[in-house]
């Protein structure tokens, strides 16, 4: 396996349950003195402490395309369960796995709430269990504004790896 390194770290990082399955909150910062970006998607993949998949680099690369104003992005989920094809959640989900995690909302809301933006972007995929509509009250019911690139036909914010790099963020209530 070849070790493909975060696109522009100073710092880079990531918290995991013991065992690993879960992956409650990844980092990267290229500028210590700039804000952060917190982006709440769907379902950690491959991404760690030192290897980025096509999501978390595709935020970075977002990242640069819009300003010099952000010094750093994390990434969490509404699901924490460590699962490259997201299709297997529901199966998941028969099996009695809790794909959520324990500590998984704690994590969301300490990294919106220690960044300056926090865009949206789970995909239909993310209201499983009605996980899209409980963490937007999540965020809300800790004074935290939640912001989308754009919405998919049944509500969910669009995965930021389907809309255009160029795209701004919007306050999900504005969609």
């Amino acid at each position: 396996m070849s070790i493909t390194p975060p696109l522009f770290p100073e710092h880079s990082g990531a918290t995991f349950s013991k065992c690993r399955k879960y992956r409650y909150k990844l980092w990267r910062q290229w500028n210590p003195d700039l804000p952060t970006v917190c982006f709440v998607l769907m379902n950690p993949s491959t991404a760690d402490e030192v290897d980025d998949d096509p999501t978390v680099a595709g935020c970075q690369v977002r990242l640069s395309h819009w300003s010099e104003q952000y010094g750093g992005v994390v990434v969490v989920n509404v699901f924490a369960w460590r699962e490259t094809n997201s299709e297997l959640l529901p199966s998941l989900i028969g099996e009695g796995v809790d794909i959520v995690g324990d500590d998984n909302d704690a994590a969301i809301v300490e990294a919106a709430k220690q960044s300056a933006l926090v865009v949206c972007g789970w995909g239909n995929p993310g209201n499983l269990l009605g996980r899209g509509d409980q963490v937007l009250e999540l965020l809300r019911s800790n004074q935290i504004d939640a912001f989308a690139f754009a919405k998919n036909k049944n509500g969910s914010p669009k995965h930021p790896l389907y809309v255009a790099h160029a795209t701004q963020p919007r306050p999900i209530a504005s969609l």
